[in-house]
């Protein structure tokens, strides 16, 4: 076979890959499609070339001969990927831990996952298969057992937020221990704190009125056909202004906090922010000084470090702390 002849070969089994589809073809009809982009081939060649593509690709295409008329198709639909078992691993390791986050309404993506199941699942994967065992996502602070979300909520949820629709909700508030019905919600986007999933949005078209619900606590959420005017706001703006920090103030305060050495030194790796300042004094003491949001996420946040760290500004923030520090010692008084 000359070069000319292997470069014809190689394109035209291209186009029948491309060609193939979900719905089932016939020989017949490929070779008709070939004939109408102009190759020239016999019936017998498309044959060959068919057979090739189902050796090379047994996972994605599916040969019918059981019942005429025979012919081929997708296996199940399946997305042509062609991926790699590293694009594969990769794949389900990222769904595995942002599989909240992932629109439900992009089914397409199940094709994608099916297939990078099936290739971890080959010989030459052993290794790829084995890395999923070698990795694990873990974060800060003591764990709780994962909330139970309806995925029927959910999805409809990411429904509204994918096509920008407000939504009617019925939702346990815990507040007023009972279900309240809301005819209209703007939702502008889902936050994942490690915990809890929130659904961020406003109860009106200006942003007057904020509102962050943990997912789980709705009963039922269905997108109505109003359109979402706060639909293009990024939700990261709103956390950056310390929304879910429980805002104790409007205003950020400027805090100085002296840590002993051991517990102050992760702040060289992992700052609060790239404004802070940091120094160690010759005995051993580290003191930070940073511009903060005022939220009481921030006051658990230094009962955390217990004895390890002294609040020694704002006076109103070292007062406070040291009232809550007190109230937890005559916990253990009696």
């Amino acid at each position: 076979m000359s070069k000319t002849d292997s470069k014809s070969a190689i394109q035209r089994g291209l186009l029948l890959y491309e060609l193939i589809s979900p719905i089932q073809k016939t020989a017949k009809q490929f070779h008709q499609e070939l004939i109408d982009k102009g190759y020239k081939v016999s019936i017998r060649t498309v044959e060959r070339d068919l057979a090739r593509l189902v050796e090379v690709f047994p996972g994605q295409i599916n040969h019918i001969r059981k019942f005429p008329p025979f012919g081929y198709k997708l296996r199940d639909a399946k997305k042509k990927s062609n991926m790699s078992a590293n694009e594969a691993v990769s794949l389900l390791i990222a769904h595995e831990y942002l599989e909240p986050l992932i629109p439900r309404i992009v089914e397409n993506l199940r094709f994608y996952l099916e297939e990078a199941r099936a290739t971890i699942k080959t010989d030459f994967s052993v290794n790829y298969r084995q890395w999923q065992k070698k990795i694990y996502v873990k974060n800060e602070g003591f764990q709780l057992m994962p909330n139970k979300i309806d995925l029927g909520v959910l999805s409809s949820i990411q429904s509204a937020l994918f096509k920008g629709h407000c939504i009617s909700a019925e939702y346990f508030s815990r507040a007023a221990q009972k279900i309240q019905k809301f005819s209209t919600l703007y939702p502008i986007g889902l936050v994942h704190t490690g915990r809890i999933l929130y659904l961020v949005g406003s109860f009106d078209d200006g942003l007057k009125s904020l509102f962050y619900f943990p997912i789980q606590r709705f009963k039922s959420v269905r997108p109505t056909e109003e359109f979402n005017s706060l639909s293009n706001i990024d939700v990261k703006d709103l956390v950056k202004d310390g929304l879910l920090g429980f805002k104790h103030s409007e205003e950020m305060i400027k805090i100085k906090l002296k840590f002993n050495a051991s517990t102050g030194f992760i702040f060289y790796e992992t700052p609060i922010s790239g404004s802070q300042v940091i120094k160690e004094d010759k005995k051993g003491y580290i003191t930070l000084e940073d511009k903060v949001h005022d939220t009481f996420e921030l006051r658990n946040w230094l009962c955390g470090f217990g004895e390890n760290v002294e609040v020694l500004s704002p006076k109103s923030l070292r007062i406070e702390i040291k009232d809550k520090l007190m109230k937890a010692v005559n916990n253990y008084e009696n």
